[in-house]
């Protein structure tokens, strides 16, 4: 039952949050954009191969309809945003609201979600270790290693930094929507955002 949690627990860090401030303090205020491009791709995989990862056991068949959703959408969006066309106040005022509202909302889901579960129970449970290993260890260095011949400097940084971020904690919400045990996802993001 742990096997899709896992799998986006690992694939998944928490760019957002934790990655883009740290890029921010380590690169620059200027590097910030070219970090929050990778949100593009992170939230199309997140929502269509991370959502089919949750979506079912053996012999589940994802619906790709679902793919289109508002957090695909808004990343789509965004795109449009970025080749400078002009967005009404109103709509734009009403985009940063509820953009400043999903990292609160996340945090109550994940706080529920380890409401749930002992701290003793998360810190006892092995997985939850090589989980971490993989996320904070093993993912930034393969970064490093595919993109290392191919550039250096802040260009090679910033993604092995992003990729060093502890697990996405929208991996809860989505294990919630998708009917999934949250419990071992909270485990692994409490344990490796620590």
């Amino acid at each position: 039952e742990d096997v899709g949690a896992t799998r986006l627990v690992t694939a998944f860090g928490n760019v957002g949050f934790v990655g883009l401030p740290v890029v921010a303090a380590i690169f620059g205020d200027e590097m910030v954009f070219f970090a929050s491009l990778t949100n593009i791709p992170f939230n199309l995989a997140l929502y269509s191969i991370g959502a089919a990862q949750l979506s079912g056991g053996a012999g589940a068949r994802f619906d790709w309809r679902k793919v289109l959703n508002m957090p695909v959408i808004a990343t789509l969006l965004s795109v449009v945003l970025l080749s400078r066309i002009h967005v009404p106040a109103v709509i734009a005022d009403t985009i940063s609201t509820l953009a400043g509202a999903t990292i609160p909302l996340s945090m109550l889901i994940i706080g529920t979600s380890l409401g749930a579960i002992s701290v003793r129970a998360a810190l006892a449970d092995w997985r939850v270790y090589v989980v971490s290993a993989v996320r904070l260890l093993v993912c930034p260095l393969l970064t490093w290693l595919v993109l290392r011949p191919f550039v250096s400097g802040a260009l090679l940084g910033i993604p092995v930094l992003l990729a060093a971020c502890p697990s996405a904690m929208v991996v809860t919400a989505l294990c919630l929507q998708y009917d999934r045990s949250d419990a071992f996802a909270s485990k692994c993001i409490f344990l490796n955002t620590i």
